[in-house]
């Protein structure tokens, strides 16, 4: 897996809880008006929802206005109008990856990628946070007991090139990544008292690292042919 980058929605909410269910279950993008709260969920029942399209809508609409130069550079320009494609999606395997159902056929720009383990870092664009997601192939298979520093400092040669990679996106997104990723290097560093020595992932789904950075244990979709161009929902 090569370093890449995703943008994270965490409008797409709210997504089942896959515990508790058998495989072979189902979850469903729904239209206005069908979403089912977290308080009623229930067994035994119907499942809830995977997403509301009324809630994805205006926060992918929000995203492609106020940050346009990222969209074009992350290969996300069209974005907006293949949310379309999703609109009336069948039902979804919990367990990915898995294509999204559409009238009988798999939406061509989107599918379901099970469960990432991602670093999320937050930046903030005019005021309001934005979320950012980075993938390693070593994040895959950590265990609750395995030490962060190294799996994450394999995002290391990514990060110190990202703005040759992706300036627009960084000028735009994120001017202080680097530096930040920086320092969230340093928390690793016993010998100078960083709060992340020797820090385990944990059994807890977000593990937060302070400072902007935190790791993520997620279910989502994603958008897209590369894994840059990706989605992330949890």
């Amino acid at each position: 897996m090569g370093f890449g980058v995703w943008l994270v929605l965490v409008a797409l909410l709210p997504m089942i809880d896959a515990e508790g269910y058998g495989e072979e279950e189902t979850c469903k993008l729904v239209t206005p008006g069908v979403c089912v709260p977290r308080d009623q969920w229930g067994a035994p029942g119907p499942l809830p929802p995977c997403v509301n399209y009324d809630v994805m809508l205006p926060e992918v609409t929000r995203v492609n206005m106020t940050l346009p130069d990222t969209m074009v550079e992350l290969g996300l320009n069209d974005f907006l109008p293949n949310i379309e494609e999703i609109r009336d999606a069948g039902k979804i395997p919990f367990r990915g990856p898995t294509s999204i159902p559409v009238g009988g056929v798999a939406a061509p720009h989107w599918v379901r990628v099970g469960t990432a383990i991602l670093l999320i870092y937050t930046a903030t664009v005019d005021g309001a946070e934005q979320l950012f997601a980075f993938p390693s192939g070593q994040f895959m298979s950590l265990v609750a007991s395995d030490t962060l520093e190294g799996p994450i400092r394999s995002l290391k040669g990514g990060m110190e090139g990202f703005a040759n990679t992706y300036p627009d996106t960084v000028a735009e997104s994120m001017p202080s990544l680097v530096q930040d990723f920086s320092d969230l290097l340093d928390s690793f560093n016993c010998s100078t008292g960083g709060p992340n020595c020797n820090r385990t992932l944990g059994e807890e789904d977000v593990t937060m690292l302070g400072g902007k950075a935190e790791l993520l244990s997620a279910l989502g979709f994603q958008y897209g042919f590369a894994f840059r161009l990706g989605i992330s929902m949890g």
